[in-house]
């Protein structure tokens, strides 16, 4: 008998027979009357769909789920999304069923499926979509804004973002996330203010957000992800390039700035 697998591109309501392979590519929680799990989901084209159940509910479901593995997961629903937050371009969302199964599967490939998005693009209001995708470039500058209070109050850290092309955008991270960059930014070793080399970073399931009147980035409720000097296979050239502007652009910055030093 021919072995069937479904691509995620075909996926639409109506049967419960489907079979897809795909790679777990992050999983968060969310609290929607239950405290939900959500998975996002690539196949080996590097289509994504969405799926959100309660852990534990399923009887032929596995137990533990870990990001980056691939599974072979059968028996499913294909319904409307129901997410309020969505990360993926996917026009549905899959459903679990008694009947679903996710098995183990030998990685297919090593690839991430990373999505990402043009900083003079998001600065000049060309990403006008909701959904969540992915930007690299050298961290130039970091705010910590956690300890503002009164009318000036806030719980983010926003960082300057630099590309190859010299173009800069603001990234806010809020909330639980402000913590999570800066403590992972000092953790690296970098500090607040710093005039010696860029930093390689990579925002992960971010998506448009305004800052000051302008476009910027801003961390989703719970799915983003903030690597610092990562060194993910293949990302070799797009370090290379964001670092070699980056080390102009400090230069450049620092010769302005000592030119108007007080002495």
């Amino acid at each position: 008998m021919e072995f069937r697998v479904d691509a995620i591109a075909d996926l639409r309501p109506g049967k419960t027979n489907w079979i897809i392979q795909a790679k777990v590519l992050n999983s968060w929680y969310v609290t929607e009357f239950f405290q939900k799990r959500v998975l996002l989901l690539a196949d080996t084209r590097g289509d994504t769909i969405e799926v959100a159940f309660l852990p534990g509910t399923y009887k032929k479901m596995r137990k533990y789920i870990y990001d980056g593995d691939w599974y072979e997961i059968r028996n499913f629903k294909v319904i409307q999304p129901t997410l309020r937050e969505r990360n993926t371009h996917h026009p549905f969302q899959i459903k679990f069923t008694d009947e679903s199964t996710m098995g183990l599967l030998s990685p297919v490939n090593q690839k991430h499926y990373f999505r990402f998005e043009d900083l003079g693009d998001i600065s000049r209001g060309r990403i006008t979509h909701p959904i969540s995708f992915d930007v690299c470039g050298c961290v130039v500058g970091v705010e910590d804004r956690r300890l503002l209070e009164g009318a000036n109050a806030a719980n983010e850290g926003v960082l300057t973002l630099l590309n190859g092309r010299n173009e800069t955008l603001k990234c806010r991270a809020l909330d639980d996330y402000a913590a999570r960059f800066i403590n992972a930014w000092e953790a690296f070793g970098c500090h607040l203010t710093f005039t010696s080399e860029p930093v390689f970073c990579i925002l992960r399931f971010w998506k448009v957000g305004s800052y000051e009147g302008a476009h910027c980035l801003v961390n989703t409720t719970a799915s983003s992800q903030i690597y610092i000097k990562p060194d993910f296979e293949g990302m070799e050239h797009h370090k290379a390039i964001s670092e070699f502007a980056g080390r102009y652009y400090i230069e450049h910055i620092m010769e302005h700035v000592g030119e108007n030093a007080v002495p």
